[in-house]
C-alpha cells in the first residue's frame, strides 16, 4: 500500500499555472501475488480513488516527515496510517452511497 501511495505522490504534481498532471492508469497494474495466513478483509482501489484520497489529505501527505514515515518508519505506524485511511475511505464511501440513495428516492 505505501509503495502505491508514494508512487502516486511522486507522479502527480502541480504545474506552476495550477494544472495538475496525473499518473496514467496503465502504470497502476500489479502482478504481485499474496497469500494470507488468516482471514482478511480486502478491497480494490482505482486510480480515481487514490487521487481522491490524496486530494483530501494533500497538505498532510506533502509533509516530508509524513512521507518518510510512510516509506521508512516502523510497521506499527504504517499499520496505524493504513487503518486511518481505511476508516476515512469507508466513511466517504458510506456518504456517497447515502447521497446516491437519496437522489434515487427523490427522483
Amino acid at each position: 500500500g505505501e509503495e502505491l501511495l508514494m508512487w502516486f505522490l511522486e507522479h502527480s504534481s502541480e504545474y506552476r499555472d495550477g494544472k495538475k498532471s496525473r499518473a496514467t492508469g496503465q502504470w497502476l497494474v500489479s502482478n504481485r501475488t499474496i497469500r494470507c495466513l488468516t482471514n482478511v478483509e480486502a478491497f480494490a482501489l482505482r486510480a480515481s480513488d487514490i487521487e481522491e484520497v490524496t486530494s483530501l489529505f494533500f497538505r498532510f501527505l506533502q509533509n516530508p516527515r509524513v512521507q518518510g514515515a510512510i516509506s521508512y518508519e516502523s510497521s506499527y505506524w504504517r499499520c496505524f496510517a493504513a487503518t486511518r485511511i481505511q476508516v476515512a475511505w469507508r466513511y466517504r464511501k458510506k456518504q456517497l452511497t447515502r447521497k446516491e440513495t437519496e437522489t434515487v428516492n427523490k427522483g
